[in-house]
């Protein structure tokens, strides 16, 4: 008799396994991404350059602007400098990437090769940090 009641708890426990994993998630995980960490749009702000000691030192700021579109996760955009004087000759970098809230992975296409960046979201506020630049823009 026990040992039928051990066999009943067994299928009683197996089944609860099988049912609740799918419960609330998928096996590829969490999903795209939350409208609150929608950065599409138009952003303005600063970019701010800060030289090594070892290449002279010294640092400047300019004016920038950046747009961006975003289909769930990924992210397809611009920065632009605004200001044509200044420390550092005007750039247009096209950048890709996903957000992965509150964060914001990209791929800066400027360079002589594409160049890892990482952003940061905070309202409507978003950092984005690649070696000595930072841009710091806001809607």
């Amino acid at each position: 008799m026990a040992y039928g009641r051990h066999r009943i708890g067994l299928a009683v426990v197996a089944a609860v396994l099988l049912i609740v994993p799918g419960c609330g998630s998928s096996p590829t995980g969490p999903s795209s991404v939350e409208a609150s960490f929608d950065i599409a749009g138009t952003w303005s702000g600063t970019k701010y350059i800060e030289w090594d000691p070892m290449d002279g030192g010294g640092s400047c700021t300019k004016r920038v602007s950046a747009s961006f579109r975003q289909s769930g996760a990924v992210v397809h955009g611009r920065l632009t400098d605004v200001d044509s004087v200044g420390c550092a000759s005007t750039e247009e970098v096209e950048v890709s990437g996903d957000v992965r809230s509150p964060f914001v992975y990209l791929t800066l296409q400027a360079f002589p090769r594409a160049a890892p960046a990482m952003g940061h979201l905070d309202g409507d506020r978003l950092v984005i940090n690649w070696n000595n630049v930072r841009w710091t823009l806001e809607r």
